[in-house]
């Protein structure tokens, strides 16, 4: 018995030495109780990690693989390429000599008369049934056939013996080039068809013989019929030879089967003939898809193989935009799932503006019982243009340099040009033959910015003297001067309302002004610190918003909260924005400058709960630009440059601004890419009419319940 109890108490005391050497810890509420030295604690959490002789788990902790800038936050694929889903390579069915590349189609374009030529095509035309109506277009008139009706035929038509005619007309092509849009079935080109032509007359020719042997037979068949009906007759009556009536039997069956053999061969007529067609229209080229033509391979009077492409051909309709992403966030991806497309939109401007002689360093659009662009340059003038035909309607002398303008509105509104030597020159847009003023005052240093008030009557003025000028604009009297408004030369002045006044300065500073009765009030908010090169940061059309530039960025920041209500970021240009960014009339839209990208840019403002986005790129191969205005209506945008042009751009169309892009994902590619080590994605998305095929885009996947923005 005490052996069992000492057996016992031993394996009690090896267990509680196991468990003390073994079991790390144990859980008291919310404490831990803290094991020996040496050994590895399983974090609550971590799951069941394996150690190893290091006493590290060999997998890491299975957390999510999203690498987005914050949480919920979209994810940003940059220069994604737009392609055709849809594409063709048109090839020639028939070897031979390429007669033309064109179409019977004319083009949209005007065609010069050089690229028109008349050719002589061959077609099939059909004998029409008594009492059949056809369209005038199909109806075809033979002369040497007088007396019949004939029409085109068509790939649905019988072909009856005797009743086709192959016959020839004269027609008017034009030749195409790329660019030109062309139809499904469209005629995009000829191979020398001489030759099935003339293989088209023998088989036709062939069938109305075979159809003539075979009513020629008929008849025999009838004649030999009525001889054994007789021979019949004869043989009931006994009056004749049982010879005779076999023989007249065996006639008759003969030709019936002959006969047979005839109609046989009007059949195989028929389809000889209809191949012989069918070969005639391989010589045609045709493009299965509509779209537009992409590039010719193949010019007049080339030789051509056998299904050898000979032009390209896309259907823009429909569109695939392909980016690269991180194998990470590829894996938070389903397909069918929604993305936002934004494309890149390089521009051309409308209207090029000569006639300055230096840089251009302002520009203002007037609007009055007409619109007017106005500008200023380094050349020491002020000159009025016709935003509609670019014609030069006035110049102004000014005997120093322009630094700025300031534009008011209405028929004997104002606008002011800021001088070098720190004066104004006030005059009447609308009424240029009035005499035009100095102020009767300066600044002490040149006028970087001018503000015509909302009522007209007064403007503002900011200097290289750090001080804000106000002025009577009937007088060009000084009313009052606010000096040391910044620590450094003023940039940018601008009334926000009635009653407020927005200053950016060489300091890197935002001010906000109260104004009231003509004078400048106190200072009601600041942001400091800027660090963006935008001398001209603008102000939202309600006054609620100023553009504040932080590196490569450019904050909507509220004037009254400052709260950040929004940002643009120009993930595809390599430098930051400058000199200049305003808001458009309505608000909606942002016009900036790249810097030295070379580049100006529409956005569509984040605010209205939109997602920012690039709307347009303006390119101009010459100077940089140096300053930029919207028209009062935002129906265009004029931008000044360094090689002294003032550019008229287009702006985006309403529907643009307003709604985005939507696309779909149909492909996330389970392979890495062999050189950049990425995932490949495609979204397909029905073209809304003005995106090209080989441009760029932005490709935007919202994370949940992502702000600003919702997804259809």
């Amino acid at each position: 018995m005490f052996r069992w109890i000492f057996l016992i108490l031993v394996m009690g005391g090896v267990a509680f030495f196991f468990l003390n050497e073994y079991v790390p810890f144990k859980s008291q509420g919310n404490s831990l109780e803290i094991p020996k030295q040496g050994k590895v604690i399983e974090q609550p959490g971590n799951g069941e990690n394996a150690k190893n002789g290091n006493g590290k788990s060999p997998e890491g902790p299975k957390t999510s693989p999203v690498s987005r800038p914050g949480i919920n936050q979209p994810l940003v694929i940059p220069n994604a390429r737009i392609t055709a889903v849809e594409r063709q390579d048109v090839p020639s069915e028939k070897e031979g000599k390429l007669l033309f590349m064109g179409t019977d189609v004319k083009p949209a374009r005007e065609v010069p008369e050089k690229d028109k030529f008349a050719f002589r095509v061959g077609f099939l035309a059909l004998e029409l049934a008594e009492g059949e109506k056809v369209a005038p277009a199909d109806e075809v008139k033979i002369p040497r056939l007088q007396g019949k009706k004939f029409r085109r035929w068509k790939e649905a038509d019988p072909i009856e013996p005797g009743k086709v005619v192959l016959e020839f007309e004269t027609k008017v092509f034009y030749k195409l080039e790329a660019g030109d849009d062309v139809k499904e079935g469209q005629l995009v080109g000829l191979v020398n068809p001489i030759m099935a032509l003339d293989d088209l007359s023998i088989k036709s020719a062939r069938l109305d013989a075979s159809e003539a042997d075979r009513r020629s037979l008929e008849k025999t068949r009838d004649e030999a019929h009525k001889r054994f009906q007789q021979q019949s007759l004869l043989r009931q009556k006994g009056a004749g030879s049982e010879e005779d009536y076999r023989a007249a039997e065996l006639f008759w069956r003969r030709y019936i089967e002959e006969e047979r053999g005839k109609a046989a061969l009007v059949v195989q007529s028929q389809r000889e003939l209809n191949a012989s067609l069918n070969s005639l229209q391989m010589h045609d080229i045709r493009s299965s898809i509509p779209g537009v033509i992409k590039a010719i391979y193949k010019n007049r009077g080339e030789a051509v193989k056998n299904l050898e492409p000979v032009l390209q051909v896309q259907n823009r309709t429909r569109l695939r935009v392909e980016g690269l992403m991180e194998i990470q966030d590829a894996r938070t991806i389903q397909r069918d799932s929604k993305v936002i497309v934004e494309p890149t939109q390089p521009e051309q401007p409308r209207l090029v503006l000569r006639g300055h002689l230096q840089d251009i360093t302002s520009v203002c659009v007037f609007k009055g019982d007409s619109t007017l662009i106005i500008s200023g340059s380094e050349d020491q003038t002020v000159r009025g243009w016709n935003p509609q035909t670019g014609e030069q309607l006035w110049t102004m002398a000014c005997k120093t340099a322009v630094r700025s303008l300031g534009c008011g509105a209405g028929p004997n509104g104002y606008a002011l040009a800021g001088k070098h030597d720190g004066s104004l020159l006030i005059f009447k847009p609308g009424n240029i033959k009035e005499a035009a003023r100095d102020s009767l005052d300066r600044h002490k240093g040149s006028v970087n910015s001018i503000s015509v008030s909302p009522d007209g009557e007064t403007a503002i003025s900011g200097g290289e003297d750090h001080a804000i000028c106000v002025w009577k604009l009937s007088t060009g009297e000084l009313i009052s001067r606010f000096e040391g408004a910044h620590k450094a030369a003023i940039t940018s002045i601008c009334f926000s309302s009635p009653g407020h006044v927005v200053t950016a300065g060489k300091d890197n500073s935002i001010h906000w002004w109260a104004f009231e009765n003509g004078k400048i009030g106190k200072l009601l908010s600041s942001i400091d610190k800027r660090s963006g090169d935008i001398a001209r940061p603008g102000v939202s059309p309600n006054g609620k918003y100023v553009l504040v530039d932080q590196g490569k960025e450019i904050r909507f920041l509220s004037l009254e909260g400052r709260h950040i209500e929004g940002m643009i970021q120009d993930l595809t240009g390599s430098s930051s924005f400058s000199t200049f960014a305003v808001f458009s009339p309505d608000g909606r839209t942002i016009l900036t400058n790249g810097g030295g990208d070379g580049k100006v840019q529409i956005w569509r403002t984040p605010l209205e709960n939109k997602r920012p986005a690039e709307l347009r790129q303006f390119i101009w191969g010459g100077g940089a630009s140096t300053c930029g205005a919207f028209s009062p209506d935002g129906q265009f945008v004029v931008t000044g440059t360094q090689d002294h042009q003032i550019l008229v751009w287009e702006v985006p169309s309403k529907e643009e601004v307003e709604n985005m892009l939507i696309g779909t994902v149909r492909l996330i590619e389970p392979f890495l890419d062999s050189n950049t080590r990425q995932i490949r994605i495609w979204a397909d998305l029905d073209n809304p009419g003005w995106i090209h095929p080989g441009s760029t885009a932005t490709l935007v996947i919202p994370g949940a319940h992502v702000a600003g923005f919702r997804l259809p």
